[in-house]
C-alpha cells in the first residue's frame, strides 16, 4: 500500500516538473537575446538597433521556437496524468490486521493431518491369537484334539513339516509354525479368536 502511494507521488511530481519545463520554455521564447523582456512604453525612444516593428535588435531573424518541445512536454504531461489516474483507480491492497504489538497478524497455519495409525505387525497379532486360544501357554491341551499355544491339530502340525506333538516345542517354534500357517491360509485356522480380534 505504501509503495503504491510513493509511486503516485513520484508520477505527480514528474508531471509538475514537465509542466514547469513547458512554461519556462515559453517564457524564454518571449525574451530578447540579452534575456530581458522587451516592453516599450508609449512615447519612449527606441535604440537605433531596435526595429520598432519587431521590438528586438536588428539582425538576422531568430529562429521561431520549435513546437516539437511543447508537443513532447504536453504528451509527457498527458502520460503522467494517465499513469496517475490508473494508479489511483486500483483497489487498495488487502493487509493483515495488526496485532497488539503493531505487527500484521499471520494467517493461521493449517494443522498437519494426523499420521495414520500403523497396522499391528503379524507377530503381534499372532501373540494376540495365542492369548485368545490358550493364554499363550505352549503346553495347553484341548480334549477335542488341539495342542499348544496356537491349538494346532496334529495333522495341521505335520503338514507344516513338524513331527511329534506341538507341546514338545517352545513357544517361539510354535509361533513360527503359526506364522507359516497364517501366510498360507490367512486367519481362517483360528475363526473364533480371529473374529473376536476383528481379523475376519
Amino acid at each position: 500500500m505504501r509503495r503504491r502511494w510513493v509511486l503516485t507521488l513520484v508520477a505527480f511530481l514528474f508531471a509538475v516538473a514537465v509542466a514547469a519545463g513547458g512554461l519556462l520554455a515559453l517564457d524564454r521564447s518571449s525574451r530578447g537575446p540579452s534575456g530581458d523582456t522587451l516592453l516599450v512604453s508609449a512615447g519612449a525612444r527606441l535604440p537605433d538597433d531596435v526595429d520598432p516593428v519587431r521590438l528586438d535588435p536588428v539582425g538576422p531573424p531568430a529562429p521561431a521556437p520549435s513546437s516539437a518541445g511543447g508537443l513532447a512536454n504536453a504528451q509527457a504531461l498527458r502520460e503522467a496524468f494517465a499513469a496517475l489516474a490508473a494508479l489511483t483507480a486500483q483497489p487498495p491492497e488487502s493487509e493483515s490486521e495488526p496485532t497488539a504489538g503493531g505487527e500484521p497478524a499471520d494467517s493461521p497455519a493449517e494443522a498437519p493431518a494426523p499420521a495414520p495409525t500403523p497396522a499391528p505387525a503379524t507377530g503381534d497379532l499372532l501373540d494376540a491369537i495365542a492369548m485368545c486360544e490358550s493364554g499363550m501357554n505352549p503346553l495347553a491341551y484341548n480334549p477335542a484334539g488341539y495342542y499348544g499355544a496356537f491349538q494346532f491339530a496334529l495333522g495341521t502340525w505335520a503338514g507344516l513339516g513338524y513331527t511329534g506333538d506341538p507341546r514338545d516345542y517352545p513357544y517361539s517354534v510354535q509361533k513360527q509354525a503359526a506364522a507359516q500357517l497364517q501366510a498360507k491360509s490367512g486367519w481362517a485356522p483360528w475363526p473364533h479368536c480371529a473374529s473376536k480380534l476383528g481379523l475376519l
